[in-house]
């Protein structure tokens, strides 16, 4: 074989085998973004969910990019709400976006462009939705848990018993249930609270029962700040002597 012809395949080895490590260079200094969010409504201390905002809570974005040729601070963010272009919130190093859900129910659509010093668009823009939750409370207590009625929850009381039921909110735009004002009623009547420094607890006293029979337990939690943020919620009580 002659020298020229080993030379050649000599060349096309190279070509063969390197020109896939280009392409994956060229790929890795593409940029990658992940939009994360966060609120600060309130939930109980024992809830590990995702916190949800609500009407008039306010909400973070955050702009997560990894991007190996430049440093993320020296990259331009544009931050749109509702399409609107957010100036004062858009610039070099603005990877943090933050808002107010407003008092509407509508969802919120938030997109994020990214751009070098240049001006020139790197990668495609970034979406993403958020809609407000309305608050919520969940009711615990000792009783028998007997299923639910469609939504409704049912529970079981014997005479001579202490039942103690006690609300938790969640999503409310406070820092504490010190800003919550309760109120109970159980069957027409309004319950009475053994304890004042504790509304969001009622104890029921059961005596001597001779009958059976259902009353619904009504709780109601309402933002002293803000009375259009409340919850409702019902539960069927039964009771068995």
């Amino acid at each position: 074989m002659s020298i020229f012809k080993k030379n050649f395949y000599f060349l096309l080895f190279i070509v063969f085998f390197l020109s896939p490590i280009t392409l994956i260079q060229g790929q890795s200094s593409e940029i990658e973004a992940v939009l994360t969010w966060s609120t600060d409504t309130y939930t109980h201390p024992a809830y590990y969910g995702k916190v949800l905002p609500t009407r008039e809570s306010s909400v973070e974005v955050v702009a997560n990019v990894f991007f190996q040729e430049v440093n993320p601070q020296e990259l331009i963010y544009n931050w749109f709400l509702d399409d609107r272009i957010q100036n004062e919130n858009s610039g070099e190093g603005k990877q943090i976006f933050r808002f107010n859900m407003g008092g509407s129910s509508a969802k919120k659509s938030i997109k994020l462009e990214i751009k070098n010093q240049e001006g020139a668009t790197i990668g495609q823009p970034y979406y993403l939705v958020i809609k407000p939750q309305e608050p919520e409370i969940i009711l615990k207590t000792n009783s028998l848990f007997n299923g639910y009625f469609g939504i409704t929850p049912k529970y079981q009381v014997s005479s001579n018993k202490k039942i103690v039921f006690s609300v938790q909110p969640y999503f409310f735009n406070i820092k504490n249930i010190e800003e919550l004002n309760y109120q109970w009623e159980l069957g027409e009547e309004k319950a009475v609270l053994t304890d004042e420094k504790s509304p969001d607890i009622l104890t029921l006293e059961i005596g001597q029962l001779v009958n059976s029979f259902t009353r619904n337990l009504v709780v109601k939690a309402e933002n002293k700040n803000n009375p259009l943020q409340k919850a409702r919620l019902t539960a069927e009580i039964n009771f068995k002597p």
